[in-house]
């Protein structure tokens, strides 16, 4: 059963009006409950592949949680008529944050990511001892590999889960868990634990609270993010504005 929360509907998706500390706390009480869920930090990228690929869009709305993790979706809520206003941002980074600082007695598991286990140990080192990871190479078309994880997942009796994958694959891996462990709580946060491990830099706070997160992170790595934030965003942005605008 999907969580009842309220939720605005930017470009097709209900996404949560709460801000961090709420959406933290509606995973808390999933987790305390034992029931489990996939929850999707929903950005630019994602709605650009949406609208994009029916496919991608059909596999989204199978999650049971949508947050905003990217400014332009507060902004668009603010907007948007009929719809719900999104409280504040809840980013990917700053969620896996608060859980691993949390006392919730969860079991952990992180699949991919650069060395979370490094970002795991500054946080809260408690967690190390029951903790699951899995830091090979993951192609869902593998289903030896896929059944492996899903089989080390139940025995380590795992029910808070970060995938660290990207985009698709760690939604395509998250409807597959989902669908053979049903108390688990699933958040794909894709690069969140290069940052969380130092690995890479964040920008400064005004530029995350002023949506210029992106900015920082093209001029960190331009060669590899140039088509993402330059081709995809920009499409995306139009997207959000066209869903704003219409009647």
């Amino acid at each position: 059963m999907k969580p009842n929360v309220p939720a605005a509907t930017i470009c097709g998706f209900p996404v949560s009006t709460g801000d961090l500390d709420d959406n933290y706390l509606t995973i808390i009480n999933r987790l305390k409950e034992k029931e489990g869920m996939w929850v999707v930090t929903l950005n630019l990228q994602m709605i650009y592949r949406a609208n994009a690929c029916s496919d991608y869009r059909e596999l989204l709305n199978k999650a049971d949680l949508f947050i905003a993790d990217g400014v332009p979706l507060l902004w668009a809520s603010r907007f948007k008529k009929n719809t719900g206003r999104i409280a504040g941002r809840s980013n990917g980074t700053d969620l896996v944050k608060k859980l691993l600082l949390s006392e919730a007695g969860f079991r952990l598991g992180v699949i991919g990511g650069r060395n979370p286990r490094r970002a795991v140990k500054k946080l809260n080192a408690a967690l190390l001892d029951d903790a699951y990871f899995y830091d090979g190479v993951v192609e869902m078309n593998d289903a030896g590999t896929v059944t492996k994880l899903i089989a080390d997942l139940e025995e380590k009796n795992i029910n808070l889960l970060f995938l660290a994958l990207g985009v698709p694959k760690q939604d395509q891996l998250a409807l597959r868990i989902r669908q053979e462990i049903a108390s688990i709580t699933i958040i794909g946060v894709g690069g969140a634990f290069d940052l969380l491990s130092g690995r890479k830099s964040r920008a400064p706070v005004w530029m995350q609270k002023n949506g210029l997160e992106w900015l920082y992170r093209l001029c960190s790595e331009p060669r590899r993010l140039a088509k993402r934030y330059l081709i995809h965003y920009p499409q995306a942005l139009y997207d959000v504005i066209k869903d704003v605008t219409s009647p």
